[in-house]
């Protein structure tokens, strides 16, 4: 199985850092060495895609820096350019894999995730045409609830609670009919939406996660990154 990494982040929340984001370093090692590890820690991938688009060249010579294993006889770059939306820079990387099934993931969101369990996991859900990854996200800053028997809208008494939610943290299975539903303008969530609304195949299914992760969009994220992946 191939899979894409969606690595055309500029990382304009971290500056001074103006590299692009999937080659920030977590303790020492950037986080597209981090994925391209994971994903090449077991047999299910066979080939990586690294969707480029901000400063291509300066990936392209990491990932030239970076060899381990003849892995990098296996990772091929992409770019769509600096200003392709998201759905066009995965068609052009699409160009570049078997053709076949394919995980995709972002390149500034660390996710530890088991991709045996993934694709277990996807394949027993009714042949389903997408399965992706959710995680649980607590809402900054909690939610309000107000008291609705007070007389008073405009001065009720009033609770802030906690709320976790699931959310998309860019790591999913596709199956090749999913591919003819992607727009240009598509983002990873518009395009599970539109397969899930659409019923594809077998719909999207989701996998839900609740290990290590971490998303790395500004110097607090970073913090916290380092503290997850020591």
């Amino acid at each position: 199985m191939n899979a894409i990494i969606l690595a055309g982040g500029k990382g304009s929340r971290l500056q001074p850092w103006h590299a692009p984001k999937c080659l920030l370093p977590i303790n020492g090692v950037t986080i597209l060495q981090r994925l391209l590890s994971h994903l090449f820690s077991g047999d299910e991938i066979d080939r990586v895609v690294v969707c480029a688009g901000y400063r291509a060249s300066d990936i392209e010579a990491s990932l030239n820096a970076h060899v381990w294993d003849g892995a990098s006889s296996n990772v091929l770059t992409s770019n769509a350019g600096e200003d392709a939306p998201m759905g066009e820079r995965l068609r052009k990387a699409r160009e570049l894999t078997d053709g076949g099934r394919v995980i995709i993931c972002y390149g500034d969101e660390l996710v530890d995730v088991n991709i045996e369990a993934l694709l277990q996991a996807h394949n027993c859900a009714s042949l389903a045409s997408l399965t992706f990854v959710a995680a649980k996200s607590s809402t900054p800053g909690g939610t309000v609830v107000e008291d609705p028997y007070e007389e008073n809208a405009g001065s009720r008494s009033v609770i802030v609670e906690d709320q976790a939610r699931w959310v998309n943290v860019g790591f999913a299975i596709v199956e090749p009919e999913c591919w003819q539903w992607l727009k240009p303008e598509d983002g990873l969530s518009d395009w599970i939406n539109t397969i899930s609304r659409e019923r594809v195949g077998g719909g999207a299914r989701v996998f839900y996660f609740e290990g290590k992760r971490a998303t790395v969009n500004s110097l607090a994220d970073l913090q916290h990154a380092e503290e997850v992946w020591k």
